[in-house]
């Protein structure tokens, strides 16, 4: 879950947890000498409870138990993470050490709550192989959410070279990439996919291209000051409504997307859009 960056709000359907001794479906037998209730009896099972809780406060989510009201919780759930915020916190690659890393985030202003992930283990992950590379793009492709791992911002404008054609231009932030070194070099590939979209999100169209990085360390540095800016002659269907960008880092498995809305002025006229 934390390596999903997935945070758990588990509702115990259970309801309002009463002792077990109030349960008219139980057969209690009382202490024959005493003539007390067993004490196994006066107490509310915790074990279920217990772990909500724990797998919530590892998550950075948050357990709700022992109410009868499961919409509300449900909602208090889902107006919780109304809000959110990305922190990245980078591990250099000489600290995997395969062990349990404490995190904990402090905030200024009073009144407030912070709940995030509690800590990561510092396992590094194996490079995805190419079948699972061709999954993980597929997934992005035709998921009906944008992928965020990856910031991209993109925009259209006619095409210079291609008559009734666009050019679409993309730019992400090459800080959020991995590269791979050997010979003094910095080297990096990324597979990118423009998808022409309908307005009900079925997809007509796709074009692929890989991109590969050879870079030195100055070039590297160039790149993360100037940042990385690719642009891609497309010619746009006629029922296009949306034309989704994805980017996948094939070094880590990571993508981002960003998709377009795309009017008759953009298959026509002159006109520059931005998304992001």
């Amino acid at each position: 879950m934390n390596t999903a960056n997935a945070a758990v709000y588990p509702v115990d359907a259970r309801g309002l947890m009463t002792l077990p001794f109030a349960d008219a479906s139980k057969n209690i037998k009382l202490n024959p000498r005493t003539h007390q209730i067993p004490n196994s009896m006066m107490h509310v099972d915790q074990k279920n409870i217990d772990t909500m809780v724990y797998i919530a406060d590892l998550t950075g989510g948050k357990a709700f138990y022992n109410t009868n009201d499961l919409g509300d919780a449900i909602r208090r759930a889902i107006d919780d993470s109304a809000v959110t915020y990305t922190l990245g916190y980078y591990v250099s690659n000489d600290n995997w050490d395969n062990k349990f890393h404490k995190i904990k985030v402090k905030v200024k202003r009073s009144g407030v709550s912070v709940r995030t992930k509690k800590g990561y283990f510092a396992t590094e992950q194996p490079a995805p192989d190419a079948r699972k590379l061709d999954e993980i793009l597929h997934e992005a492709v035709w998921s009906p959410l944008d992928s965020t791992t990856i910031g991209l911002t993109a925009r259209i404008d006619p095409s210079p070279a291609l008559p009734n054609a666009s050019r679409l231009f993309f730019a992400v932030d090459p800080a959020e990439l991995q590269f791979q070194t050997a010979d003094q070099k910095y080297r990096g590939s990324l597979d990118v996919v423009f998808v022409q979209q309908t307005k009900r999100g079925k997809l007509i169209a796709d074009f692929k291209k890989t991109l590969t990085l050879t870079l030195t360390p100055a070039q590297l540095d160039q790149l993360k000051a100037k940042g990385l800016t690719v642009g891609q002659d497309l010619t746009l269907n006629p029922e296009t409504q949306a034309v989704r960008i994805v980017l996948m880092d094939r070094t880590s498995g990571v993508t981002g997307s960003v998709t377009i809305p795309i009017s008759a002025q953009d298959k026509s006229e002159p006109n520059v859009k931005p998304a992001s």
